[in-house]
């Protein structure tokens, strides 16, 4: 069980954006380049340093964007977290400005306000957009833009590598990995990548990772998806019934389950939810005419039609129930407790537009600048380049044997993986489906528990022997920090301290 623990106090704030912080590292001159001192549209005072630019991945010509926030308490002992969104092609800088960052830029992107909870109040927080093409990250090098799972490991093994080189006082630091649906492929693959190139001489000293609403494989994001449409009331008996029973019960043979019958049964059903939000099937959608972002599903659109993609009918061929999502909290009687996670300020609202807001704000002249982007670029929140060029293969992989791998090994991995249980996308019922088809064995004392926040039930969780937590998060989004920021705030940092369990 979580023990009750309470939020430390804000931080003093820094009397102008460009002072020093309280951290007493030294900086390498390359790092100092990279500080950002004067952020447009920021007119309030804040408590960390930051950092932008661009890592270069040696030996190519592969240039990463990275914004790198300090912790605003104990930044000297904070740990390292590593951010990534997933797509595959989708920016970083989406959960910077729009879930666990420290801003969040205003409409039109005018101006900026402070997210009380952002990540960065407990953590180091590297974020990063990979691969090249990805918001400002660039090549110039035309044999770089065909893209795979193996090279995103290798190639975040290098973005790692190269911010160590340039703030090489977090070289020994905890490191954690953390990311949201394609990372679901993303961050196991990455994690293996490190655990099986140990480098004697420069040390990546890695302690887990938490991944949100991950995209798994195709069965379980087929089920998923089908199975959230139904609990959440919006499909016919008759139909689901039938689906249920044909496809449903043939969940180990794709060649049923993505068969002509229920793949016509999958396209009846995506009829009845178009208008929502799939990402959060509660949510309302973005229809702000001057946004460019009316309807749901712009953080990416989904690839051409294909035999083994499911595909909607009309409308809906924009969603398929293998969409590999570009983007892409206690209470019971046996439940978990938390104090308040309050600070000075309102709880951020959610707000559909958030992402348009974000990118008209990084689109911004001055901005760029600031940040030390390439400037002129026309910054989106995904790339298109990377989603027509990713390997299918790969896209429709099964990942779980890299679990097996990561926790057979007795590397002492803490592994977090988090639901949004309101996703359509990379739902929480088909996370249960393939976590359960795992096998593992239940931790004694961390069987099916509620937790929560200020005393209310925020979500469920059950703990595995091989260092494995699975945490749904009640009410919250593909995007859980967007939805709920003040229970996704409490899990993050009770992951970071290893103490989700502990009474």
């Amino acid at each position: 069980m979580f023990k009750s623990l309470r939020a430390s106090s804000v931080p003093a704030a820094y009397k102008a954006q460009n002072v020093s912080s309280s951290s007493n590292a030294s900086y390498t001159k390359e790092a100092l380049a990279d500080e950002v001192v004067d952020l447009p549209g920021l007119t309030e005072r804040i408590s960390f340093r930051q950092f932008a630019g661009y890592l270069n991945l040696k030996g190519t010509q592969k240039n990463i964007f990275y914004w790198y926030v300090e912790a605003e308490e104990n930044p000297d002992e904070a740990p390292l977290v590593f951010w990534t969104n997933g797509g595959p092609g989708c920016s970083g800088l989406f959960g910077f400005m729009t879930e666990m960052g420290p801003f969040r830029p205003t409409q039109d992107g005018k101006a900026l306000h402070l997210n009380p909870y952002s990540w960065s109040r407990v953590a180091n927080m590297l974020f990063v957009e990979q691969p090249v093409t990805v918001g400002f990250s660039y090549t110039n090098n035309p044999k770089d833009l065909a893209f795979d799972d193996k090279q995103a490991a290798e190639d975040n093994f290098q973005v790692i590598q190269a911010f160590l080189r340039r703030f090489p006082h977090m070289r020994e630091r905890e490191l954690h990995l953390s990311g949201e649906s394609y990372a679901g492929h993303y961050l196991p693959q990455l994690a293996q990548y490190i655990v099986d190139h140990p480098e004697k001489d420069a040390p990546i000293n890695l302690k887990g990772f938490m991944v949100g609403n991950p995209l798994t494989d195709p069965v379980e994001n087929t089920i998923g998806a089908i199975d959230s449409f139904w609990g959440h009331s919006l499909l016919p008996r008759e139909l689901y019934s039938e689906w249920s029973s044909r496809c449903r019960s043939q969940s180990n043979n794709p060649e049923v389950l993505f068969g002509d019958r229920c793949m016509q049964l999958q396209s009846q059903m995506w009829f009845f939810v178009q208008g929502l939000n799939p990402y959060a099937l509660d949510y309302p959608v973005c229809t702000d005419a001057t946004s460019g972002f009316s309807s749901p599903g712009q953080r990416g659109a989904p690839f051409p039609p294909s035999k083994e993609t499911i595909l909607a009918q009309g409308r809906n061929q924009r969603y398929h129930l293998l969409s590999l999502t570009m983007p892409a909290f206690i209470g019971g009687p046996a439940g978990l407790e938390r104090e308040s996670m309050s600070r000075n300020g309102a709880t951020p609202q959610y707000e559909p537009c958030q992402d348009a807001f974000s990118t008209a704000y990084l689109n911004r002249k001055d901005v760029q600048k600031a940040i030390h982007a390439k400037e002129g670029t026309r910054w989106a929140d995904c790339s298109t380049t990377v989603s027509f060029n990713f390997n299918r293969n790969d896209r429709l992989a099964f990942v779980q044997d890299t679990y097996t791998y990561l926790t057979k090994r007795d590397l002492g991995l803490r592994i977090l993986i988090f639901s949004g249980a309101d996703d359509s996308v990379c739902a929480t019922q088909g996370t249960l489906f393939w976590v359960q088809n795992m096998k593992w064995p239940i931790k004694r004392n961390q069987d099916w528990t509620s937790w929560g926040v200020d005393g209310q039930v925020a979500g469920f969780l059950q703990g595995y022997q091989n260092g494995v937590t699975i945490a749904t998060v009640m009410g919250a989004g593909h995007e859980v920090p967007a939805y709920k920021p003040v229970e996704s705030l409490a899990l993050f940092e009770a992951y970071l301290k290893d103490n989700i369990w502990k009474k």
